[in-house]
């Protein structure tokens, strides 16, 4: 006899897992009547299985540590429109409600996640996936790398689209190596609104093993809100994190960040709503462009730190509120710049928008413990209320070098600072820049040596001074 082409289930067994994967034995696709079902065991899914649910359609794993729907070098296997909840919190990690492993041109679509454990959906070396319009809710986890969406391992060409990430786990959306020097690479997350968790937004973790290299993720059109920073200590919190040597290539175009680093308390980790860390010179560069940052009551807009390969930075809208002036609980060391260059080089920014109404500065270039080289403005425009709004400092012992500030606007609205402070830099060009500062001088540089000035204005309380 052959198989069913479809084979329609409905619950009310104390455990409907045999039932379920009886149907899953015999043909392909499995409906699912309206009801709730009660499973114990793992469902195991073949080539081609599709699970199809629809509206009051729940499935209640009650056993912790499993998947509740897995599939192992499998393809084009879908399942749709089920809710997903775990009733029994377990201890083990790298497990998902469903987890594709080794799997190609998979979907998961129109779900909903309750109550995960450790992730939603997790594809781990898996390729060409789709994971769509679902959402992820009230996460119990509590543990490490916790996250609604987890792209593992060598996983590559998977799509994470139109999803509402608000599962309050560490992350909303993990791109992991975990230190087994197998990049994920070429995944593209698009156009999900991801907000409330304790870590990260979007995380984009690539140590690798020795080397660097290209991984070219991309991190397009998402929404992300409410990133407390809380979990691990209070050094976490940053809407978007990219890090690794293997990051070479990731790309951040047109996302919407807002409120994050809500409790972070340490610096130790790039705290703001973009945050750039570890990458080396070599790969291609990171690119943040038209992306929009607003409503960071503590940390930075954009952070690029510890990064000689830098970043490429166009377009992005940075708003700080007055609220950002110190006064959270990360204290003074969190308060936040704009834009924040910390010990890295081959940086550019262009045409940005920036403004700092709290207590830092707009632009902020640092070489703390490592010298700077290679730093460029082009274009754009800074406002700060209080710090210097444009301001590229060495410690005295490294230096910044090879600095171009070219067509900026910098505005100081205070009255106690500066628009361009400049302090231990080498080899700097200041071209057709207009600055303006109402208490101070517009333009001050200290401890400076080959600096250059052609054309611009700059003006003390909207009376030019030339700089010379």
């Amino acid at each position: 006899m052959s198989d069913p082409a479809s084979i329609t289930v409905s619950p009310g067994h104390s455990d409907d897992a045999k039932l379920i994967q009886a149907a899953i034995n015999r043909s392909r696709k499995v409906m699912f009547a309206p009801g709730t079902y009660h499973i114990g065991a793992t469902l195991v899914c073949g080539a081609g299985t599709e699970l199809i649910g629809g509206k009051g359609v729940t499935i209640i794993l009650t056993t912790p540590d499993i998947n509740i729907v897995a599939a192992v070098g499998k393809s084009a296997v879908r399942i749709s429109g089920i809710a997903f909840v775990q009733a029994t919190q377990g201890k083990s990690a790298s497990v998902g409600a469903v987890h594709f492993q080794n799997c190609t041109l998979c979907a998961v679509e129109d779900c909903i996640f309750t109550c995960m454990q450790w992730s939603g959906v997790l594809l781990n070396e898996s390729d060409r996936c789709l994971v769509a319009r679902n959402r992820f809710q009230d996460f119990q986890a509590t543990l490490q790398d916790s996250a609604d969406i987890t792209i593992y391992n060598e996983a590559k060409n998977n799509v994470i689209t139109d999803n509402e990430c608000a599962g309050g786990a560490d992350h909303g959306i993990l791109i992991q190596d975990p230190y087994a020097g197998r990049i994920p690479t070429d995944n593209l997350v698009a156009h999900n609104e991801i907000r409330g968790h304790k870590a990260y937004g979007v995380a984009v973790y690539l140590p690798g093993v020795g080397g660097r290299d290209n991984s070219r993720n991309r991190i397009i059109a998402n929404r992300i809100n409410a990133i407390s920073g809380s979990a691990r200590g209070g050094a976490k919190g940053a809407g978007i994190y990219v890090v690794g040597s293997f990051a070479g290539g990731t790309v951040i175009v047109s996302n919407t960040v807002s409120n994050c680093c809500i409790e972070t308390r340490i610096r130790t980790l790039v705290p703001a709503a973009i945050g750039i860390n570890g990458v080396p010179a070599g790969p291609d560069q990171i690119i943040v462009s038209n992306n929009k940052i607003m409503g960071m009551v503590q940390g930075d807009g954009i952070t690029i730190s510890s990064s000689s390969g830098g970043a490429a930075l166009a377009d992005n809208t940075v708003e700080l509120p007055p609220e950002n002036n110190g006064s959270g609980p990360g204290g003074l060391a969190l308060q936040g710049s704009g834009i924040y260059i910390h010990d890295s080089s081959n940086v550019s920014v262009a045409r940005c928008n920036v403004s700092a109404l709290g207590g830092g500065r707009a632009f902020f270039a640092y070489a703390d413990d490592a010298s700077q080289s290679s730093i460029d403005i082009d274009g754009g425009q800074y406002l700060s209320a209080s710090a210097s709004t444009v301001g590229l400092t060495g410690n005295g012992t490294n230096v910044l070098s090879g600095i171009r500030i070219v067509g900026i606007t910098a505005r100081n609205t205070g009255h106690t600072n500066y628009a361009i402070d400049l302090a231990g830099c080498d080899n700097t060009m200041l071209e057709n820049n207009v600055a303006i500062a109402q208490g101070f001088d517009a333009l001050r540089m200290s401890a400076c040596r080959n600096t250059r000035i052609v054309g611009g204005s700059y003006s003390r309380r909207n009376t030019p001074r030339s700089p010379n």
